[in-house]
């Protein structure tokens, strides 16, 4: 009965050992929802200032001004996520030519009810040297009409020409009737179909504010251009630079700095170049963090270029979370003592692109005060106290130790 106790008083302390301290943290800013009617997955991008922080651990979004809500970070630069989607053949029919080889296979897919769209077929095929007229329909019944999603062809010439996944718009049905015909090839047969679901994430850039200095190093015969971007900024992934000449080509160096004072290290070696005046001048790269940037021109024995301005670019990061209209939401960092959290929300797929779910924005930071010392010790803050309370000590063993002297010394009676 006591261990039952001891185990109802942890889990209902459990809650609150959860929630977050504002104490260990340094900066608290409002997270701005768009109009919600019930809990929906927002996307909450990072701007610059968010982006300042030292580690992508230190983020929280925090509810109702302490508990901490679960989110997934994303860095839209352009990757694409793909899932099997668990299925159950309910049909699966083939017809044969009198040489005993496959001519068409029927096969129908139960996806269930509760998936997620399927938007894309992948076929395993015997044989090679092959086409085949593929048709996908959605079906609410198996035997009921369809919609049809997909009819083209799928082929095999060598391993470098193929084509065998049938793609289409979302399907929303929980039957997939698939039909193969055989228009070339032997030893032709269907022997898997696997539906998945496939999401592309559009690469995203938003531009960084930066200074440029300009120097020209005549003896070197170097063009040295520095961006300042005045606070560190992450994912930095592009510069495009305005140059007079319509065409160059010249070896480049990026050097990156993530101090005021700058101690350059070597990040990339690019290449500047130009073949007409229609293409633009840019240079692509990764930078995982800098708030300065050195890019050192060789020029040769040609001119330097005419460089007017730059402008940098960096890969949009953010964070989805799922916002309930009812709560206010709070983004916390700047605890250079957070380990990176773990929510299963990161290993669960995604349904929609970021970019396509309701955008939040941040609002103005506040500075969160650190917590204050713990009050100096009572002796401390009362030492005239102390002080008195130690005479009278120092007396009383004193006059202890001057009566055990005379006790000592008093002559014994005969």
């Amino acid at each position: 009965m006591r261990g039952a106790l001891l185990l109802l008083a942890v889990l209902l302390a459990a809650p609150a050992a959860a929630d977050l301290s504002r104490e260990e943290w340094r900066v608290a800013r409002a997270i701005v929802l768009p109009k919600l009617t019930r809990p929906t997955q927002v996307y909450l991008p990072l701007d610059r200032e968010a982006l300042a922080a030292d580690s992508l651990s230190q983020y929280r979004v925090v509810r109702a001004g302490k508990m901490e809500a679960p989110y997934r970070m994303m860095l839209e630069s352009g990757l694409t996520e793909s899932h099997p989607v668990p299925d159950q053949v309910v049909e699966w029919t083939t017809k044969q030519d009198a040489a005993g080889q496959d001519i068409s296979a029927t096969i129908v897919l139960d996806l269930r009810e509760q998936r997620p769209a399927v938007n894309r077929l992948e076929f395993a095929f015997a044989g090679d040297a092959y086409r085949c007229r593929v048709r996908v329909e959605q079906r609410a019944q198996p035997a009921a009409e369809g919609k049809e999603l997909f009819n083209a062809e799928l082929y095999r010439q060598g391993p470098s020409f193929q084509r065998t996944a049938a793609t289409f718009p979302d399907s929303q049905g929980r039957y997939l009737r698939v039909t193969v015909i055989r228009t070339q090839g032997k030893g032709f047969r269907v022997e898997r179909v696997s539906p998945f679901r496939v999401l592309d994430f559009p690469r995203r850039l938003d531009p960084v504010p930066a200074r440029l200095t300009q120097i020209e190093e005549a003896k070197q015969h170097r063009t040295v251009l520095d961006l300042d971007l005045e606070k560190p900024s992450r994912d930095l992934a592009m510069l495009e630079l305005t140059v007079t000449e319509p065409a160059f080509d010249r070896q480049a160096w990026l050097e990156v700095s993530l101090k005021e004072q700058p101690e350059y290290e070597m990040a990339q070696i690019v290449q500047l170049r130009r073949l007409n005046a229609s293409q633009p001048a840019a240079l692509h790269f990764e930078v995982e963090r800098a708030r300065k940037l050195r890019l050192t021109i060789d020029n040769g024995d040609d001119k330097p270029l005419t460089i007017s301005s730059a402008a940098l670019w960096r890969v949009r990061r953010g964070l989805i979370f799922t916002a309930d209209p009812r709560w206010e939401y709070q983004l916390w960092y700047g605890n250079a003592r957070a380990s990176h959290p773990q929510y299963e929300l990161e290993r669960l797929p995604l349904t929609t692109p970021p970019g396509e779910l309701p955008l939040a924005t941040l609002g103005v930071a506040q500075v969160i005060p650190p917590k204050p010392p713990p009050p100096p010790p009572w002796t401390e803050s009362h030492p005239i106290v102390f002080w008195a309370a130690l005479g009278v000590v120092v007396l009383l063993l004193a006059l202890i130790i001057v009566k055990a002297i005379r006790s000592v010394r008093a002559p014994t009676g005969t």
